[in-house]
Protein backbone atom coordinates (compact mmCIF):
# COMPACT_ATOMS: atom_id res chain seq x y z
CA UNK A 1 0.00 0.00 0.00
CA UNK A 2 2.65 2.27 0.65
CA UNK A 3 4.75 1.68 -2.58
CA UNK A 4 1.44 2.42 -4.27
CA UNK A 5 0.94 5.52 -2.00
CA UNK A 6 4.60 6.74 -3.10
CA UNK A 7 4.26 6.06 -6.90
CA UNK A 8 0.94 7.94 -7.00
CA UNK A 9 2.72 11.05 -5.03
CA UNK A 10 5.63 10.50 -7.89
CA UNK A 11 3.36 10.79 -10.72
CA UNK A 12 1.59 13.61 -9.24
CA UNK A 13 3.97 15.52 -8.26
CA UNK A 14 5.96 14.72 -12.07
CA UNK A 15 2.48 16.18 -13.50
CA UNK A 16 2.44 19.13 -11.75
CA UNK A 17 5.90 19.97 -11.80
CA UNK A 18 6.55 19.10 -15.83
CA UNK A 19 8.18 16.32 -16.93
CA UNK A 20 11.47 14.69 -16.35
CA UNK A 21 13.76 13.87 -19.56
CA UNK A 22 16.92 12.55 -19.46
CA UNK A 23 19.59 14.14 -21.54
CA UNK A 24 20.29 12.07 -24.09
CA UNK A 25 16.92 12.94 -25.46
CA UNK A 26 18.00 16.65 -25.27
CA UNK A 27 20.36 19.34 -27.02
CA UNK A 28 20.93 22.46 -26.98
CA UNK A 29 21.01 24.78 -30.10
CA UNK A 30 21.25 28.67 -29.90
CA UNK A 31 21.01 28.12 -25.89
CA UNK A 32 17.72 26.98 -26.19
CA UNK A 33 17.17 23.35 -24.71
CA UNK A 34 15.08 21.23 -27.15
CA UNK A 35 13.93 18.06 -27.55
CA UNK A 36 15.77 15.85 -30.16
CA UNK A 37 12.36 14.08 -31.00
CA UNK A 38 10.16 17.21 -31.40
CA UNK A 39 12.78 19.63 -31.91
CA UNK A 40 10.57 21.99 -29.39
CA UNK A 41 11.69 23.89 -26.49
CA UNK A 42 12.09 22.05 -23.42
CA UNK A 43 9.81 22.13 -20.08
CA UNK A 44 10.43 20.11 -17.30
CA UNK A 45 13.06 18.57 -15.37
CA UNK A 46 16.74 17.27 -17.56
CA UNK A 47 18.49 14.62 -15.69
CA UNK A 48 21.68 12.92 -16.46
CA UNK A 49 22.95 9.93 -14.80
CA UNK A 50 26.22 8.48 -13.57
CA UNK A 51 27.65 5.35 -15.50
CA UNK A 52 25.28 2.49 -13.82
CA UNK A 53 27.09 0.81 -10.75
CA UNK A 54 28.52 -2.88 -11.50
CA UNK A 55 27.95 -3.68 -7.58
CA UNK A 56 24.32 -2.93 -7.52
CA UNK A 57 23.49 -2.42 -11.31
CA UNK A 58 21.37 1.47 -10.89
CA UNK A 59 22.30 4.82 -12.13
CA UNK A 60 22.88 7.33 -9.34
CA UNK A 61 21.48 10.95 -10.58
CA UNK A 62 24.63 13.24 -11.66
CA UNK A 63 22.58 16.85 -11.86
CA UNK A 64 18.80 17.63 -12.31
CA UNK A 65 18.20 21.07 -14.22
CA UNK A 66 14.76 22.78 -14.73
CA UNK A 67 14.13 24.03 -18.19
CA UNK A 68 11.16 26.56 -18.91
CA UNK A 69 10.13 26.94 -22.55
CA UNK A 70 13.90 25.92 -23.51
CA UNK A 71 15.77 28.23 -20.67
CA UNK A 72 17.07 27.15 -17.37
CA UNK A 73 14.62 28.21 -14.81
CA UNK A 74 13.68 27.09 -10.98
CA UNK A 75 16.60 24.82 -9.68
CA UNK A 76 19.92 23.13 -10.53
CA UNK A 77 20.77 20.03 -8.63
CA UNK A 78 23.77 18.49 -8.69
CA UNK A 79 24.45 15.13 -6.75
CA UNK A 80 27.79 13.03 -5.52
CA UNK A 81 27.79 9.61 -6.60
CA UNK A 82 26.78 8.89 -3.23
CA UNK A 83 23.49 10.80 -3.80
CA UNK A 84 24.03 13.62 -1.65
CA UNK A 85 23.63 16.72 -2.90
CA UNK A 86 26.67 18.81 -3.80
CA UNK A 87 25.25 22.04 -5.25
CA UNK A 88 21.59 23.75 -5.36
CA UNK A 89 21.64 26.98 -7.55
CA UNK A 90 18.85 28.94 -8.49
CA UNK A 91 18.23 30.16 -12.00
CA UNK A 92 16.00 32.40 -13.19
CA UNK A 93 15.32 32.95 -16.94
CA UNK A 94 19.07 31.16 -17.30
CA UNK A 95 21.06 33.42 -14.53
CA UNK A 96 21.67 32.57 -11.27
CA UNK A 97 19.24 34.52 -8.94
CA UNK A 98 18.94 33.93 -5.13
CA UNK A 99 21.24 31.46 -2.71
CA UNK A 100 23.89 28.99 -4.19
CA UNK A 101 24.14 26.29 -1.48
CA UNK A 102 27.53 24.18 -1.77
CA UNK A 103 27.65 20.67 0.21
CA UNK A 104 30.44 18.56 0.94
CA UNK A 105 30.30 14.95 0.49
CA UNK A 106 29.06 13.78 3.91
CA UNK A 107 25.71 15.77 3.49
CA UNK A 108 26.93 19.06 5.35
CA UNK A 109 26.71 23.05 3.96
CA UNK A 110 30.18 23.64 2.38
CA UNK A 111 29.35 27.33 1.27
CA UNK A 112 26.82 29.75 0.69
CA UNK A 113 26.52 32.17 -1.96
CA UNK A 114 23.88 34.51 -3.10
CA UNK A 115 23.37 35.93 -6.84
CA UNK A 116 21.84 38.16 -8.64
CA UNK A 117 21.73 37.98 -12.31
CA UNK A 118 24.30 35.74 -12.35
CA UNK A 119 27.10 38.03 -10.36
CA UNK A 120 27.84 37.33 -6.70
CA UNK A 121 25.64 40.04 -4.52
CA UNK A 122 25.50 39.30 -0.63
CA UNK A 123 26.57 37.94 2.13
CA UNK A 124 28.89 34.89 1.51
CA UNK A 125 29.36 32.03 4.24
CA UNK A 126 32.00 29.07 3.50
CA UNK A 127 32.32 25.93 6.20
CA UNK A 128 34.93 23.55 7.50
CA UNK A 129 33.72 19.77 7.25
CA UNK A 130 33.31 19.99 10.79
CA UNK A 131 30.43 22.47 10.70
CA UNK A 132 32.76 25.95 11.80
CA UNK A 133 32.67 28.56 9.63
CA UNK A 134 35.50 29.22 7.90
CA UNK A 135 35.14 32.26 6.03
CA UNK A 136 32.60 34.87 5.93
CA UNK A 137 32.14 38.02 3.77
CA UNK A 138 30.32 40.31 1.00
CA UNK A 139 30.37 40.72 -2.62
CA UNK A 140 28.75 43.96 -3.89
CA UNK A 141 28.43 43.48 -7.99
CA UNK A 142 30.80 40.74 -7.85
CA UNK A 143 33.13 42.24 -5.96
CA UNK A 144 34.64 42.05 -3.00
CA UNK A 145 33.77 44.97 -0.24
CA UNK A 146 34.23 45.77 3.22
CA UNK A 147 35.65 43.13 5.47
CA UNK A 148 36.29 38.97 4.76
CA UNK A 149 36.86 37.12 8.24
CA UNK A 150 38.87 33.44 7.80
CA UNK A 151 38.59 31.32 10.45
CA UNK A 152 40.43 27.85 11.80
CA UNK A 153 38.16 24.84 12.09
CA UNK A 154 38.85 25.19 15.98
CA UNK A 155 36.83 29.04 15.24
CA UNK A 156 39.78 31.26 16.16
CA UNK A 157 40.11 33.89 13.38
CA UNK A 158 42.83 33.15 11.49
CA UNK A 159 42.83 36.38 9.22
CA UNK A 160 41.16 39.76 8.18
CA UNK A 161 40.95 41.35 5.23
CA UNK A 162 39.64 44.60 3.97
CA UNK A 163 38.62 44.69 0.31
CA UNK A 164 37.09 48.55 -1.17
CA UNK A 165 35.61 48.07 -4.62
CA UNK A 166 37.51 43.66 -4.92
CA UNK A 167 40.91 45.59 -3.87
CA UNK A 168 42.60 44.55 -0.72
CA UNK A 169 43.11 47.29 1.65
CA UNK A 170 44.32 45.83 4.67
CA UNK A 171 45.11 42.34 5.83
CA UNK A 172 45.96 40.97 8.91
CA UNK A 173 46.95 37.46 10.05
CA UNK A 174 46.56 36.06 13.31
Amino acid sequence: MKKIIGILFLMITMVILGKSEDFENLEEKNGVMITKATQQPFTGIAVDYYPRSLISNTRGIKIKIDYKNGIKDGIIREFYENGKPSIETVIKAGKKQGMTKEYYSTGKIKAKRPYKNDVLDGAVEEYHENGAMSMTGEYKSGKQTGEFREFRDNKQLKARTTYQNGVVVERKEF
